[in-house]
């Protein structure tokens, strides 16, 4: 992650260093421990209807997620530097879509969704679950890994649930 002068400049998860990549999970996991990444999630679900719903879509999310890059290089000196890389989802993509690739789902493919809350605890249709966070329920297999782990439901169940891009149909471009 580099600071040029005052310009914070984001980078692929997969181009920071082991260290990089290491101060971010930490920074997250700290947010998460002190509360202040929930409080982020709430603020992000009670602004559903006037930030996406709307021509500000793009501009309120710019604000939050540099809102909470500023939160994250707040917490410790050793943060101060700390940027929120970014995701090459179309790259990643490709690579599930390409037959000579081998993976099957995008945690194969794409080391920042394992990095973030470790693999599932399972795989079949049975390890699906409902969970609510802040009343919303999401659908997904457990993830309970670092940074993570330290996330709780609505019924105080550590672990967050996501739910693999394997199923979701392709987008022809």
């Amino acid at each position: 992650m580099m600071t040029a002068g005052t310009i914070d400049v984001r980078q692929e998860w997969n181009e920071l260093t082991d260290y990089d990549q290491e101060l971010y999970l930490d920074a997250v996991e700290t947010a998460i421990e002190r509360g202040l990444h929930q409080r982020f999630a709430l603020w992000h679900v009670n602004s559903q209807v006037w930030a996406h719903d709307t021509c500000s879509f793009f501009l309120w999310h710019r604000y939050f997620t540099r809102a909470y890059e500023r939160m994250l290089q707040s917490l410790m000196a050793r943060m101060e530097n700390v940027t929120i890389p970014y995701w090459n989802i179309v790259r990643d993509y490709n690579k599930q879509e390409d037959g000579s690739y081998k993976c099957r789902e995008y945690g194969t493919c794409s080391s920042i969704v394992y990095d973030l809350g470790g693999k599932p605890t399972g795989s079949s249709e049975e390890d699906i679950y409902y969970r609510a966070y802040f009343d919303i329920e999401e659908l997904g297999w457990i993830h309970q890994g670092p940074p993570i782990q330290n996330m709780w439901d609505d019924k105080q169940r550590g672990g967050t649930v996501r739910f693999d891009m394997l199923v979701e149909r392709r987008l022809d471009s």
